[in-house]
């Protein structure tokens, strides 16, 4: 029960009853759990002769077609199994549109039952209260250390990062921040490159959290917030022209500012070129390109999460997920921001492929998930971007 728990009684007339358009039915070694991101309470069905109940529940069910769904040694208590399915909130009443009463604001607004169990689940007072009776798994700490070494081909060291050409002012910045998706025919350089990588996600320092505590762990100072400085995402660099360096895949090395090359720029590197392209069709000013005619970015930057590191801290949460994608929203802006500060077109995307980034990678996206994609390049003229510029940079 997630509050007191009040009883309804059964409805007065012709009634139709069915299962919340929200209900989730989860196994269990005891039964079936049955609960909504709405419920008050959470029901678990023992018996398993009332399973086929459910399935009639999933569209409405008047009070006949409910009771010929139930042992005949339980029909006198059909009023008492419907109470207790409308009580806790599983079931309601249904309209004539088949729209169950306790599920009307949510559907009115548009919640989908994914969005909304996420959002409830990630969202309550109580979240640090463990609902499965069972104790979650110990994850090994030393598995997701903060800093994480990968196999590479090569490693291309990046030039320092420069001070002297940052004339803008920060609210200048924040003013000026806008998404372009039209870029210029001289491609970023090596320099431009570094200065946005390192005033971006450069490691600054490592820190030990929570000294003292039994949980205690190593985690990162970077440019960019992250929660409980865990700083689980990496980036991931699809290059697909950039003055000083290789087309490739390359891996971000926070820490010593390099990029480790993974592979050249093979088949799903293109393609993710090319979903990132479609994209630039929706810009302003290119409202009459094609999606066959986008621009691909010169530099497509992946963000992937090693959900491990959040989960050996908050498995029993539940807020692992939701933290790194908080994460990437800090990091979508202070992307936005530092490149703005450097003159380049930034664009955050909102879609991106888990299979291609597999495949780029080598890496189980059950290891190191994708969880954004956003692109820069040298903004098209009309910007006001200045070619000779660039090429000093």
């Amino acid at each position: 029960m997630k509050s007191l728990l009040h009883r309804k009684s059964l409805p007065v007339g012709d009634y139709r009853i069915k299962f919340s358009k929200f209900v989730r039915v989860l196994p269990r070694v005891d039964g079936l759990q049955i609960t909504t991101p709405l419920a008050t309470a959470m029901v678990l069905l023992k018996d398993q002769r009332l399973f086929p109940t459910l399935v009639k529940l999933v569209s409405a069910c008047d009070q006949k077609s409910f009771q010929e769904a139930l042992p005949v040694d339980l029909l006198e208590h059909h009023e008492d199994v419907v109470s207790l399915l409308l009580s806790s909130g599983i079931a309601g009443v249904c309209d004539h549109e088949g729209v169950v009463d306790i599920d009307k604001d949510a559907v009115d607004a548009g919640w989908t039952p994914e969005d909304l169990a996420f959002h409830c689940h990630t969202r309550e007072q109580m979240i640090d209260v463990c609902r499965d009776p069972s104790p979650p798994k110990p994850i090994n700490k030393q598995q997701f250390p903060a800093k994480h070494q990968r196999i590479i081909l090569s490693t291309a060291v990046l030039p320092e990062p420069s001070h002297n050409h940052h004339n803008l002012g920060f609210f200048q910045v924040v003013r000026e921040r806008k998404t372009i998706r039209a870029y210029h025919e001289q491609p970023v350089t090596a320099g431009v490159l570094s200065d946005f990588l390192w005033y971006s996600m450069h490691i600054r320092e490592e820190i030990l959290c929570d000294p003292g505590l039994s949980r205690a762990y190593s985690g990162l100072l970077r440019p960019v917030a992250s929660a409980g400085a865990l700083h689980s995402i990496e980036l991931y660099l699809c290059i697909h022209r950039c003055i000083g360096l290789q087309p490739g895949f390359y891996h971000y090395d926070s820490f010593n500012h390099s990029l480790g090359k993974l592979s050249d720029l093979g088949e799903p590197c293109l393609q993710m070129l090319d979903l990132a392209a479609a994209s630039t069709c929706r810009a302003p000013q290119v409202t009459s390109v094609s999606p066959s005619q986008g621009q691909r970015p010169d530099v497509l930057v992946v963000m992937a999460a090693r959900y491990g590191r959040h989960a050996s801290l908050h498995q029993h949460t539940g807020l692992s997920y939701a933290l790194i994608l908080k994460d990437v929203g800090s990091i979508y802006q202070q992307l936005y921001l530092v490149a703005t500060a450097l003159g380049l077109a930034p664009c955050g995307l909102s879609f991106g492929s888990s299979e291609l980034f597999e495949q780029a990678s080598g890496l189980s996206g059950r290891l190191e998930c994708s969880v954004g994609e956003f692109m820069i390049g040298n903004p098209a003229s009309t910007h006001g971007f200045d070619p000779g510029a660039a090429v000093l940079a």
